[in-house]
């Protein structure tokens, strides 16, 4: 993995595809933890839809202005300009991972993150 960024409200993120690796703005996947009561604020993203894939602890997602309690093996996804948030309601690490995609262009479409890799 790639530098591990320290953010905000008990939030770590590492790299794992850039927007380089892909050739594509915007493409970027991520493995995050939040720390218990970590957070991230309602936020938009206005070009990319977040995916996440939660594998350890559990927590709140407010998605649009719904809450959903989500546990390991639960996916969210924000579409783009969709209102969002996340909590660590756990007592431990919150694990996930996080993929921002672009609109598809026709080059992505169908084709591995192998493929780009040299």
């Amino acid at each position: 993995m790639k530098k591990v960024a320290h953010k905000t409200n008990g939030r770590h993120s590492s790299l794992i595809v850039t927007e380089k690796d892909m050739g594509a703005k915007g493409f970027i996947v991520e493995c995050h933890t939040m720390d218990p009561e970590g957070f991230a604020k309602v936020h938009v993203h206005e070009n990319e839809a977040e995916t996440m894939f939660f594998y350890q602890g559990k927590e709140n997602d407010i998605i649009g202005y719904k809450q959903y309690n989500i546990k390991p093996e639960h996916i969210m996804l924000a579409s783009s300009k969709i209102p969002h948030s996340i909590k660590n309601t756990g007592k431990k690490l919150l694990k996930f991972i996080f993929l921002y995609c672009p609109f598809f262009h026709k080059t992505l479409v169908g084709r591995s993150i192998s493929t780009f890799k040299g």
